[in-house]
């Protein structure tokens, strides 16, 4: 088993390998510092592409190489004194 990147994921539970017993055309595609739904124009694109194609052969993932994760941020205090969560 492998832990992601932050120290409070879960666990992966299975392997790719596992999971193309069952799902054949599955992928795996890891977002640097992503989060549990990472949303940028990168995975918007490979969506875009999947949805279109309806397949994953071809599918264009490079611009992964390119992601950097986002900083971790809280919320300023001008949130707070709002009372907004």
């Amino acid at each position: 088993m492998k832990r992601l990147s932050h120290p409070s994921s879960h666990l992966i539970f299975g392997s790719l390998a596992e999971v193309k017993g069952f799902m054949p055309n599955a992928i795996h595609i890891v977002v640097p510092g992503g989060g549990h739904t990472p949303e940028n124009d990168c995975t918007r694109s490979i969506r875009r592409q999947l949805f279109r194609t309806g397949t994953i052969q071809g599918l264009d993932t490079s611009c992964m190489a390119q992601v950097q994760p986002v900083p971790f941020k809280l919320p300023g205090k001008s949130a707070a004194a709002k009372g907004t969560p």
